[in-house]
């Protein structure tokens, strides 16, 4: 069994929310793929929606980022840390809890084969010279996850 990352940030939510997958399984079924740069993650409650508001809208669950930074433009405190580099970076968002259940079986069925193959894909040079992004979003009234790249 592989030691859990430790998130950069995991933000106190209230217990309508929940988060859809553990440091755990990121650690075990996300890491490994994310090859060549270091890898974060984080635990957000940014992108959710509200207590009172309409659970139909979409929302932003997860985004994972390859995120490039350029040597010439960092400030000297910088240099040594995680953001003084280039680097995998996931952002894990808040759920509503009432979803949690189907927002998780739908991470089994396809979310992390689909974060897993982002990953793998092969690249080159000039693509890691850039700032690039996949992001899943939960579509409540469908039952599914959209995907998007950005790059």
């Amino acid at each position: 069994m592989t030691t859990p990352l430790v998130p950069q940030f995991k933000a106190k939510i209230p217990g309508y929310l929940s988060y859809p997958l553990s440091s755990t399984l990121i650690s075990e079924q996300i890491v490994p793929f994310a090859k060549d740069y270091p890898f974060c993650f984080s635990f957000s409650d940014g992108h959710v929606p509200k207590k009172n508001s309409e659970i139909v809208n979409p929302y932003s669950v997860a985004r994972l980022s390859y995120r490039y930074i350029d040597p010439k433009r960092i400030s000297h405190s910088m240099i040594g840390t995680l953001y003084g580099e280039s680097h995998w970076d996931l952002t894990l968002n808040a759920v509503l809890r009432i979803q949690r259940k189907k927002i998780m079986e739908l991470f089994d069925a396809e979310g992390i084969e689909r974060l897993q193959q982002w990953l793998k894909e092969p690249r080159t040079p000039i693509w890691f010279g850039q700032t690039h992004s996949f992001s899943i979003q939960y579509i409540p009234l469908e039952g599914r996850f959209a995907y998007e790249i950005g790059g």
